[in-house]
């Protein structure tokens, strides 16, 4: 009986070895392969370079300038009229140089010999000025002392700084504000005319006010 149940058990194992398939070429076994999704990568420059933003500079917004009529020069016509009208006849000249406007005191017939006070008539006259000036105050008022070349440069400088500051100090007792002013001496530097003549020197010898608008 042994024999035969080894042989039986053996025949069976034959005919059940049979119905199982053998793996197919592609790894699956029997029946359809089932699809299997595939993504190819993407190609090396599709992705699309990093751009450098460039920062944009501010916008500077420019201050509130109060409005003017007419503008600068506009205003300084104006002042340059009602100056003129104050100084005429006192000695005192107006000039003009885009919109600054210059007077020039002759240092002979405004100041007692060369010292550095004013004679009275002047003082009438820049008090005159003054009253223009305390009008229009969007300007500053600069003073410069000249004289010839006559005597040494130390004394020319000194005593053209004095008369500078002389002129400066009567505008500011007629109530111009003192941060308008500025005072400087020039000596024989910057002459008009000749100083080898008695007319030159005498144009030399003066007194410059400028009145130069403020931005």
């Amino acid at each position: 009986m042994s024999s035969y149940r080894l042989l039986s058990m053996s025949v069976i194992c034959v005919i059940l070895g049979g119905c199982v398939s053998s793996p197919s070429q592609d790894g699956h076994r029997g029946g359809v392969s089932p699809s299997v999704p595939t993504t190819s990568a993407p190609p090396i420059n599709s992705v699309p370079p990093a751009v450098k933003e460039t920062p944009s500079a501010p916008r500077t917004l420019s201050a509130p300038t109060a409005p003017t009529s007419g503008g600068v020069s506009h205003y300084q016509d104006r002042q340059e009229q009602q100056l003129r009208e104050r100084i005429e006849g006192t000695g005192i000249r107006a000039s003009r140089s885009g919109d600054t406007i210059k007077l020039t005191l002759p240092v002979n017939a405004a100041f007692a010999n060369t010292a550095d006070q004013l004679q009275p008539r002047f003082v009438d006259a820049l008090s005159s000025v003054a009253a223009v000036l305390r009008e229009y105050s969007k300007t500053v008022v600069d003073i410069k002392g000249y004289t010839d070349s006559t005597g040494s440069f130390e004394h020319n400088q000194q005593i053209s700084g004095q008369r500078a500051q002389t002129v400066g100090g009567l505008l500011i007792s007629r109530q111009i504000a003192a941060t308008r002013i500025r005072t400087a001496g020039y000596g024989p530097r910057y002459p008009v005319a000749d100083n080898k003549t008695d007319a030159g020197r005498v144009q030399n010898r003066r007194i410059e006010i400028d009145l130069v608008p403020t931005p």
